[in-house]
């Protein structure tokens, strides 16, 4: 049984064990400090996605970047959501660059980062190579989705709002009709709503932005919301009282281009 435990190879060494006696018959033994296992932070709302921005012809780079870190996300409490492309013709402001999105959900901000931060290829500056930029950020999620942004929902539309009105009028006048017609829709409205973002890397968003993310089955369903003249109507009221600019990505579950 000694040699089991002691001796060369052995968790402690032979002049541990007399340490352990001498103590022992002096009554003098002290069980060693033992230190507890790391403890994650509890959850925040229905848990924090993480958005990873990029340039669009780096997608390649990004899905192999993906399929490598699906063998330990889930060692930091994480799950992979999917790579999302931009839609430019169901988008507004400027267009810019064509861009795409890759998303994680998390447990909380602080398990999202120690990902982001583990990662080889995440955490460089000019991801996805060679010679490209990246955003990243995370934000909590508002809604319990009941996991289906895995699989029933298709395409997000992704809000930045900086309201010039109290918010009991924006909610009024914007919030709450907009979230009904997209339900009307079979979306599922404010999935997220947060005032800013915590930002990783390059995405910084001032503390007065409302930051709203809205899900739906398929592009058709969104693009028939947005038709419809009930839509509008609401974004003839947000414009008069808020700045918005809105994102329509659709999302490939799978880490592919």
């Amino acid at each position: 049984m000694s040699g089991k435990y002691y001796g060369t190879g052995g968790r402690w060494t032979y002049r541990d064990l007399h340490t352990y006696r001498d103590h022992l018959d002096r009554g003098t033994w002290q069980p060693p400090h033992t230190y507890d296992q790391p403890q994650w932070s509890p959850p925040v709302g229905y848990g924090v996605y993480l958005c990873i921005r990029f340039p669009i012809h780096s997608t390649e780079v990004a899905a192999q970047t993906a399929v490598l870190a699906r063998r330990y996300v889930k060692t930091y409490k994480g799950d992979f959501v999917g790579i999302a492309r931009k839609i430019h013709e169901l988008s507004s402001g400027p267009r810019g660059r064509d861009e795409a999105l890759l998303m994680y959900l998390f447990e909380s901000n602080f398990s999202a980062e120690r990902f982001f931060v583990s990662d080889n290829r995440f955490k460089q500056p000019d991801f996805p190579e060679p010679s490209s930029s990246s955003e990243a950020w995370t934000m909590v999620k508002y809604t319990d989705t009941r996991n289906r942004e895995f699989s029933e929902y298709q395409t997000y539309m992704l809000c930045y709002t900086q309201p010039r009105c109290d918010s009991r009028t924006y909610r009024d006048m914007v919030a709450q009709p907009l979230g009904a017609l997209i339900a009307e829709f079979g979306g599922m409205p404010f999935v997220v709503q947060n005032v800013g973002v915590t930002s990783l890397r390059r995405h910084h968003v001032g503390d007065n932005t409302m930051v709203t993310l809205h899900m739906f089955k398929s592009e058709m369903d969104c693009k028939s919301m947005m038709s419809d003249p009930r839509h509008s109507d609401i974004k003839t009221r947000q414009l008069q009282i808020a700045r918005d600019t809105t994102s329509v990505f659709t999302i490939d579950h799978q880490a592919c281009p």
